[in-house]
């Protein structure tokens, strides 16, 4: 052994502590051949940890934005084998800490979900709870017997918060899908809204799109987004792929407004490509990548491929393109079930098929299951737009990764497609 050697190896057996742990696998270089032995020297520390010591290590990993995947499912690992009733504090830096990490792991998540059900009573502040909602939704977390205790605090303590702490509260149940379990705070939040003010144009705008999310918004709340100084204002330094998501977002507005609440409304309107300035081929490849991001791209573009060899693209079916709305979607396409025919698109407006919007699923639109008794469901922007499409009188079809099994033939994932498209036009022409 060198000399070099020795020192390393004393140097490591002196660093037992979780944050010392975490400051050298932050700090050390990955591509040092001794990184790979601390991990090894750090795994035996890890597990022998207290439930205590390993939240605080994952809180340390978050707050330097490391994510370890070989440490956190270590962590993870132990964890579970010493899992205990947590306080509210120490669940409440787990969840925000996993939040932080996108940390996926179902054993986590559904400890998470558990120990917030039983210490749901011992929540005192909106802040905690507001804690609480927040990780739960950006971890996909839709335990609905979990939900339903978070749903009933808010609704049973809604008088007691500040509008601020309100507003924050239903603007994440929204997102996660989770409107309908709080009618009740969205109501006294729309009321509250009605004769209050909030300063800044963003929480303003959550707050809107949190109420038409839970089918509570009133016609006066949304016209105040269509207004010319409020759009100039909300809009003011943005570019780019943030000013996209802003923009989609008020035109949905404008529908919920147009299209559900006061059809005779005449007041100010928005339009995305006078709002964006960029030529429709530009805006339709930008609300693509902001809808799937990077990781799901090949994907998606896979599902189009099948999709047009289905039904040509520009000649039977729309390109995946944003509507007017704010909606992207991936096809407009009619289907004549008695022909057995997908319709030209030069006999369109002549033909009495329903419109087929076709909407390809992203994970992040979805609730992921803890436990194989666990149920997937819609996160709250999808089911939003869903009822904005329906409201236009399209038929949404919903495909997802899961309906095309990689050991799958082409045969039967052409198939598969066709069918989904035939219920939903079939669906339509017997009601």
């Amino acid at each position: 052994m060198t000399i070099a050697f020795l020192k390393k190896e004393k140097y490591f057996s002196e660093i037992t502590q979780p944050k010392d742990i975490v400051s050298v696998i932050v700090c050390w270089n990955k591509s040092d051949s001794w990184f790979n032995i601390f991990i090894e020297k750090a795994k035996s520390c890890v597990s022998s940890m207290s439930s205590n010591e390993l939240i605080g290590m994952m809180s340390s990993l978050a707050n330097s934005s490391s994510r370890p995947p070989h440490v956190l499912r270590l962590i993870c690992d132990t964890f579970e084998q010493k899992k205990k009733g947590l306080t509210v504090d120490k669940l409440l830096l787990l969840a925000q800490s996993a939040a932080k990490l996108r940390f996926m792991d179902n054993r986590l998540r559904q400890i998470i979900a558990d120990d917030t059900f039983a210490n749901i009573s011992r929540f005192t502040k909106w802040s905690q709870i507001n804690t609480i909602v927040n990780s739960m939704t950006k971890l996909h977390i839709g335990n609905l017997r979990t939900w339903n205790a978070i749903a009933a605090w808010i609704n049973n303590n809604q008088m007691n918060a500040a509008l601020d702490e309100l507003s924050y509260a239903v603007h994440w149940c929204a997102i996660a899908g989770k409107g309908d379990l709080i009618q009740e705070a969205s109501v006294f939040l729309c009321e509250k809204l009605t004769s209050s003010k909030i300063d800044s144009p963003k929480t303003w705008l959550s707050a809107v799109y949190a109420l038409a999310t839970c089918d509570r918004l009133s016609p006066e709340l949304a016209q105040t987004v269509l207004q010319p100084t409020f759009v100039a204002n909300i809009l003011g330094g943005l570019s780019g792929f943030r000013k996209l998501m802003v923009v989609t977002t008020i035109a949905q507005m404008q529908y919920f407004l147009k299209g559900t609440l006061n059809k005779a409304y005449q007041g100010p309107s928005v339009d995305i490509l006078d709002l964006m300035q960029f030529p429709s081929t530009t805006l339709n490849d930008m609300a693509f990548k902001l809808r799937y991001g990077k990781n799901e791209e090949g994907n998606v573009r896979y599902f189009h491929s099948l999709l047009h060899k289905l039904v040509p693209v520009n000649s039977h079916a729309f390109p995946p393109a944003l509507t007017e709305d704010g909606i992207f979607v991936n096809a407009v396409i009619k289907l004549d079930v008695k022909g057995d025919r997908f319709v030209p698109l030069s006999h369109f407006e002549e033909t009495k098929a329903p419109r087929l919007a076709v909407i390809y699923l992203s994970w992040k639109d979805r609730t992921l299951p803890c436990t194989d008794d666990d149920k997937s469901t819609l996160m709250g922007p999808p089911l939003l737009n869903i009822r904005l499409l329906k409201a236009r009188g399209f038929i949404p079809v919903l495909f997802s990764q899961e309906d095309f099994d990689s050991n799958s033939s082409l045969k039967h994932q052409f198939t598969r497609i066709k069918t989904k498209l035939e219920e939903a036009s079939d669906d339509r022409g017997n009601r």
